[in-house]
């Protein structure tokens, strides 16, 4: 999904929960925060995102998926295993998708957002970019320098230190955002 099929899905879907007298707040993460805010990807495979009222939206999101074509989890909440329990408290207006009838959306604030990428910690692959171009974009972005700078922001979110693998992406991430070459980070390969 580009940038207007998002932006289409989700005013389609705000159109619907309005016409039902419902005021959704979609809290927006992954691959979709890269592309919308800071214009790091052209497309997504989906939107990752976590949504209230859950069981009213479901069918709504199934009209969506089935009126425009698009997979039924065009939008889904998987990303609640990386998510921080902080009852979203960093998360920010979207301000890119503010004025969308029936919906408020959300993203996480770019250090929520570290901490998130850090804690997946995917490796690109064929196919998937994975988590390292965006967490080296994310660290760059935020100005951190040091592993413990990560470190202290993924503890302040998850409540613990970075496991090995993590540790590991984290520091190969600070390694791309601080490298002669910057470019290289600037539009990572494929997929979310």
């Amino acid at each position: 999904m580009n940038r207007e099929a998002v932006i289409h899905a989700l005013t389609l879907l705000g159109r619907k929960a309005a016409a039902m007298g419902v005021e959704a707040r979609i809290s927006i993460f992954g691959g979709t925060v890269m592309m919308l805010a800071y214009s790091l990807r052209e497309g997504t495979k989906d939107v990752d995102a976590i949504y209230q009222p859950r069981e009213l939206l479901r069918p709504l999101l199934a009209e969506v998926a089935s009126e425009l074509n698009l997979d039924p989890d065009w939008l889904n909440d998987q990303v609640r295993q990386f998510a921080p329990n902080d009852g979203g408290k960093a998360d920010i207006p979207f301000e890119g998708l503010k004025g969308i009838a029936g919906i408020s959306v959300f993203r996480p604030t770019a250090r929520k957002m570290l901490a998130m990428k850090a804690r997946a910690a995917r490796l690109p692959r064929p196919g998937h970019g994975g988590d390292l171009h965006d967490l080296a974009f994310l660290v760059r972005h935020c100005r951190v320098k040091t592993i413990e700078e990560i470190d202290e922001i993924f503890a302040r979110f998850y409540g613990e230190s970075l496991d090995s693998k993590q540790r590991l992406v984290a520091e190969r991430a600070l390694e791309l955002a601080y490298a002669p070459d910057q470019s290289k980070t600037a539009k990572p390969a494929g997929g979310r």
